[in-house]
């Protein structure tokens, strides 16, 4: 539960009576035009930093009158075996804690092209039905997880999402899963990790600070 009492759970819609005027940001309405905007944010249950994420930007949208829909990016990759799941969710936690350097490795590897980026694209693309029935009806689609990014990325630049798309990126170092070049928007809250983001391929839209 949230600090303001409000419950997201996945799957769930966040709704509170609108306080004013909502800027809409789907891209053929006008900003500011006087409708309900819908948002759908897709995190992910590993540690809280992409949870919890998610769960903030829900509330403090939802306090303005915006519909928000909080969907969990690891529960719905059904294709998925079971065990390439669980090492998503379960794992990720203690391979940081305790084994730093593994973890490190992997990042670096996923940096460049090899096994464990096409590991990655792989994942990814299986969540892209899903994803693309999340983003329908939609005034925007917010991640706060590269491989959700990914997935929205490729569904933006195959014209299976008419959405705005929108990273909030929570790790400092602006990792290339992150920047998918096919994202409408970035966000961070750190102007290191803007930089990071302009200066190392791929090249994206520049980071914005929030």
């Amino acid at each position: 539960m949230s600090r303001t009492g409000l419950r997201s759970r996945p799957g769930q819609r966040l709704h509170v009576p609108r306080q004013g005027a909502v800027t809409c940001l789907r891209r053929d309405v006008a900003v500011g035009a006087e409708a309900s905007a819908r948002v759908a944010i897709v995190g992910a249950s590993v540690g809280q930093g992409h949870d919890g994420t998610a769960r903030e930007l829900a509330r403090r949208l939802a306090g303005t009158g915006v519909d928000v829909t909080v969907l969990d990016y690891l529960d719905y990759l059904d294709a998925l075996p079971a065990a390439a799941r669980h090492a998503l969710r379960d794992l990720y936690a203690p391979t940081v804690q305790y084994l730093p350097t593994v973890f490190d490795g992997m990042f670096r590897g996923l940096e460049r092209p090899g096994a464990l980026r096409r590991l990655a694209r792989w994942t990814s693309a299986l969540a892209q039905t899903r994803m693309a029935q999340w983003a329908e009806g939609a005034d925007a689609v917010v991640s706060t997880y590269p491989l959700a990014s990914e997935t929205l990325g490729d569904l933006r630049r195959d014209g299976h999402v008419s959405a705005t798309t929108i990273t909030y990126l929570t790790d400092p170092a602006a990792h290339v899963l992150w920047r998918h070049p096919d994202i409408d928007l970035h966000l961070t809250v750190t102007r290191a990790t803007a930089r990071d983001a302009q200066t190392t391929p791929p090249q994206t839209t520049p980071p914005q600070m929030v």
